[in-house]
């Protein structure tokens, strides 16, 4: 357990109550953890556990992990504490403390000429015969000897006694022993001592010289308790240390190399025989900090798994042989932290690292410490990764790894490649960029985001000038757009957004393009920015009245028509400026095709939760809040094109409808809107149904002259089956569409009570992209996917203009009942004089132009009403049938007769008289005429006495009168005698009737005899 690290020995501690009763646990976690050496270099551990025991480093005094805190120049120095983890601090007090000095590298300063010795005392004694210590100092030859480690009965000599300026060993009271080594007077050093365990050889190396002397003693070792002067107070030393290591066990000759670069690189590359690590030359970058390395020396020792001081552990190499090594060193010694790279516009980390390869040892797994390292910014979508490259900037990689994140904070890559000299760091992918010249990290063709970079943010700089659009539909996380910078988005795209828009700039949408939002809550746009979005009316001249909404706003919560409404005449693109509307005032009728466009003032109106239009508001003066509307008309011809220009709607909007009141609204998103998600997510404010207005061919102003309609949407369907795009939708209601909705709350039209209130919300959720173009993005009243049968029915006659009023009506089977259902059945908004509408059970007569019922059934009657406000040849048709394969009769009750309507597009045609037909036409699919009717018509004398009043029944043949009926025309039925004897022959005298056509109704015992009667005056 020695050489655990400190994350893993957290790790054991947490778990072991796990590990006590699952030891298999430890089998399964131990492969994802290296036990990486954090000691100098490498080799060995901080945690108290490995053979380091003493490394005191004056670049962090106290030993916290932070350089940044140490003390002053020329401060005193109390303690310099031990970072082994062993806590083997070495200090002193009063006037026996060396000073602190930060020159080129922060050093202990010691001065034998001192009024009193300076030293330090370890905080726990000894020495160790089976050792390695490693000294880095700048001494000065002031004093006659100078001492490193010293004991009672030991020392380390810098300088042996009188002054021989060599290194050696001292035996106190037995002998001194003086090396071949020259003391290195006045130059930063790596001084080392090695002895191994039975032996009396203790070797001595200094920078790039090495000496061994026999110090006649098994058992003699290196001392530490005391650095800086011996017990005598003789032998001071004077001079700088600047880092001391000791090791109760003799290193291997790979771990001394290891340690060697380690410190030539960290102090000024300090000569060293063995010089592995190069990349701390000025010429190789300065890469002097927080050295490490793996390797085998000439004798196969070897070291594989090495940390050091930074955060960069590699272990396992593939293939390793004899003088095989692999260095790496950082290139600064600032807090790590990730910021964007402007050379490629990806999160890195503020250090870079370079390697030295000697030889070969194949491929090694590298993991990264990111413990502390705020990560905050990285999405979980968006991968580390491991850079290698052979460049010193990393913006062409020679590989790139992802790094897992293996527990906590480590993350690795396995079968890491590094050639001699290659710089490696780590970053992830948080942005997306465009710039003046070209994008960045974007998935799609030349960089530009596509619909897989959902994980990032998009940045449009400020020297976007639109010049490079989006030309893929793209999903980012969020968009941010600086000040003087333009996104442009080409025609029928569309970017979504995961989150908010920080918008300084301009985002310019061509043709069809579209945003979408997708977070769920408030609008969480921000900046003052304006976007660009153009749609185009269906209206060709300006007696054709549209409903518009706006998807933007002038400041960001409410908008005037003026403020936002721009002639689009030319449309937008990354260069248009679109000018001011020019709006009359109201005595003014017709808008005008001038440039700019000239609109009328007259027309402008609103109805806000009211039961009458505001009508001729001010275009500049009049505020509306996101999700309101307002009527326009445009000018003199048509279509035209309109630009809008603001602040991005965005999030969720709120509108206030009162009981029994109409509210113009509309799609307040700079995309389409899902219709059917609108509906139920306000089912309990409204009733469950849309009314789109499409102009007809006006020739005038006058309203009687008016020939649009209204198309309906409930949750799943709507009419009429096909239109013009932008008057209505399908599945989505366009840009810029105004809609009605009405509330009802006694009638089933909302929740609550009657004359309550209820809010009206427009969240991100019912937002789509959708264009106008698209099949569901027009008015088309049926589901391109419907799931259950739809019926449509049309009924129309002849104008005296020589053209067809026509009207859709549609039954949906669906699973409902007969009765009303908010969201599936809907009133009809338009009824005319002339027209046809559905009944709904609960609802008496009251006209509906959609209804949503039962699953199907061949025996199901479905009633029709239809009004006649003059005698008209007029004509059913099935207009369409949607999984739907069965025959389709309407059936006429007082004729007894059974028109079949199966084929899509073939009418019958009946002659009617004016009325309302609340009960006659029904829609069935089954003919059950009798195929004897005829025949009873022949056996039976049925007629009416004009100068009795009466009517006259009689049959032949054994047949039995029992029942007689009098319908109206309108299939009213106005008499009903039964008869409890049947009998052959009935008179029903002095009638009261009106002249008009009757229709006689005879049951007999053999079926049903009809008989059109005339009664005059």
């Amino acid at each position: 357990m020695s050489h655990l690290s400190t994350n893993f020995q957290s790790l054991l501690k947490r778990t072991k109550p796990i590990i006590k009763n699952y030891s298999i646990l430890f089998i399964i976690l131990v492969p994802y953890f290296s036990f990486a050496q954090t000691g100098p270099g490498g080799v060995g551990n901080r945690n108290g556990s490995s053979t380091l025991k003493v490394w005191l480093r004056a670049d962090d005094l106290d030993a916290d992990g932070d350089i940044t805190d140490n003390p002053a120049k020329g401060a005193q120095v109390s303690s310099w504490s031990d970072y082994s983890g062993n806590a083997n601090h070495y200090t002193q007090t009063g006037g026996n403390r060396p000073l602190y000095v930060t020159d080129v590298f922060n050093a202990i300063s010691f001065d034998a000429a001192a009024a009193t010795p300076q030293y330090l005392n370890a905080t726990n004694v000894g020495s160790y015969s089976n050792t390695s210590v490693f000294f880095v100092t700048n001494p000065v030859n002031i004093s006659p000897s100078h001492v490193l480690f010293d004991s009672p009965s030991e020392s380390l000599r810098l300088e042996q006694w009188s002054n021989t300026n060599r290194i050696g060993y001292t035996r106190y009271g037995i002998a001194d022993y003086t090396s071949s080594l020259v003391s290195p007077f006045g130059i930063n050093s790596i001084i080392q001592f090695h002895k191994s365990a039975g032996s009396t050889t203790l070797d001595i190396r200094s920078n790039n010289s090495s000496s061994s002397i026999n110090i006649g003693s098994t058992t003699a070792g290196v001392p530490y308790d005391r650095l800086g002067k011996n017990s005598s107070g003789a032998d001071d030393i004077t001079g700088n240390f600047f880092e001391v290591i000791l090791f109760d066990n003799r290193v291997n000759n790979a771990q001394r190399i290891i340690i060697e670069n380690y410190l030539s690189a960290k102090y000024g590359s300090i000569p060293i025989s063995e010089n592995y690590y190069t990349q701390d030359d000025v010429g190789a970058g300065n890469f002097d900090f927080d050295v490490a390395g793996i390797g085998q020396a000439t004798d196969g020792s070897n070291h594989t798994n090495s940390r050091g001081t930074g955060i960069v552990t590699m272990f396992k190499p593939s293939t390793i042989n004899n003088d095989d090594y692999l260095f790496w060193g950082r290139n600064n010694q600032t807090n790590y932290s990730f910021t964007t790279n402007t050379g490629n516009y990806k999160q890195r980390i503020s250090s870079n690292w370079r390697v030295s390869k000697r030889n070969d040892l194949g491929t090694v797994i590298v993991q990264f410490d990111l413990s502390g390292i705020d990560l905050s910014g990285r999405q979980s979508c968006s991968p580390l990764q491991l850079i290698v490259d052979n460049n010193s900037d990393l913006l062409s990689p020679t590989a790139t790894y992802n790094l897992v994140n293996v527990f906590e904070d480590l993350y690795e890559a396995k079968n890491v490649s590094f050639s001699d000299g290659d710089y490696f760091t780590i970053e992830y992918l948080d942005q997306i960029v465009v710039d003046g010249t070209k994008f960045y990290n974007g998935s799609g063709s030349s960089n530009v985001p596509n619909t897989s970079d959902d994980c990032y943010k998009l940045l449009v700089k400020n020297t976007a000038d639109g010049s490079l659009p989006l030309t893929e539909s793209a999903d980012v996380r969020e968009v941010e757009v600086e000040s003087g910078g333009k996104l442009v988005v080409n025609t029928n795209m569309r970017l979504q957004i995961a989150n908010g828009i920080n918008n300084n700039g301009e985002i310019r949408m061509i043709g069809n393009s579209q945003i979408v939002q997708t977070h769920t809550g408030a609008n969480i746009n921000s900046g003052n920015g304006t976007l660009y979005q153009d749609q185009t009316s269906v209206t060709t001249n300006t007696y054709q009245s549209g409903y518009w909404t706006s998807p933007v706003t002038t400041n960001g919560s409410t908008f005037t028509i003026s403020g936002v409404l721009k002639d689009g005449s030319t449309p937008t693109s990354a260069t248009s400026t679109p000018s001011n509307i020019t709006f009359t005032d109201i005595h003014t009728l017709d808008g005008s095709n001038t440039s700019p466009i000239t609109l009328s003032g007259r027309w402008l109106a609103r109805l806000n939760s009211a039961l009458n239009w505001t009508k001729q508001i001010s275009p500049t003066t009049a505020t509306f809040s996101p999700g309101e509307g307002w009527n326009m008309k445009g000018p003199l011809t048509g279509p035209q094109n309109y630009t809008f220009v603001g602040r991005i709607n965005n999030g969720n909007y709120s509108l206030t409808i009162k009981d029994a009141r109409l509210s113009l609204i509309g799609n307040p998103y700079p995309s389409a809107i899902n219709a059917d998600q609108f509906i139920t997510d306000n089912s309990s404010a409204i009733a469950g149904v849309l009314y789109f207005w499409n102009a007809g061919n006006q020739t005038s102003h006058n309203h009687a002259d008016y020939t649009g309609g209204y198309h309906t949407r409930v949750n799943g369907m709507g009419t009429p089956s096909g239109t013009t795009p932008i008057s209505g939708t399908n599945f989505f209601i366009p840009v810029g569409q105004g809609f009605f909705v009405y509330r009802n709350a006694s009638n089933g039209g909302g929740t609550g009570a009657p004359g309550s209130s209820a809010t009206i919300n427009f969240t991100n959720s019912q937002r789509a992209f959708r264009r106008v173009t698209d099949s569901d993005s027009q008015f088309f009243g049926r589901s391109n996917t419907s799931s259950f049968p739809i019926l449509r029915l049309e009924f129309g006659f002849n104008l005296e203009s020589s053209n067809t009023y026509q009207r859709e009506v549609a039954i949906g089977f669906r699973g409902l009942t007969s009765n009303y259902e908010n969201g599936y059945d809907a009133p009809m908004f338009d009824l005319n004089p002339s027209d046809v509408a559905l009944k709904v059970n609960d609802k008496g007569n009251a006209p509906y132009v959609i209804t949503g019922i039962q699953n199907f059934n061949a025996s199901m009657e479905i009633p029709l009403i239809v009004y006649l406000d003059q005698s008209r040849q007029v004509y059913f048709k099935t207009k369409q049938k949607e999984n739907l394969s069965t025959k389709v009769f309407i059936k006429d009750v007082v004729t007894n007769t059974y028109y079949d309507i199966s084929k899509e597009g073939l009418s019958i045609s009946l002659q009617l008289e004016s009325g309302t037909y609340t009960d006659r036409f029904f829609i069935v699919f089954a003919n059950n005429t009798l195929s004897t009717e005829e025949e009873l018509l022949n056996q039976s004398k049925i007629y009416f006495d004009n100068s009795s009043r009466s009517i006259h029944a009689e049959v032949y043949n054994n047949l039995m009168i029992h029942e007689l009926e009098l319908y109206n025309y309108l299939g009213q039925k106005i008499i009903k005698s039964d008869f409890e004897n049947p009998t052959s022959k009935v008179v029903m005298e002095n009638l009261n009737l009106k002249p008009s056509i009757y229709i006689i109704k005879c049951n007999t015992n053999k079926g049903s005899i009809y008989k059109r009667i005339l009664i005059t005056l």
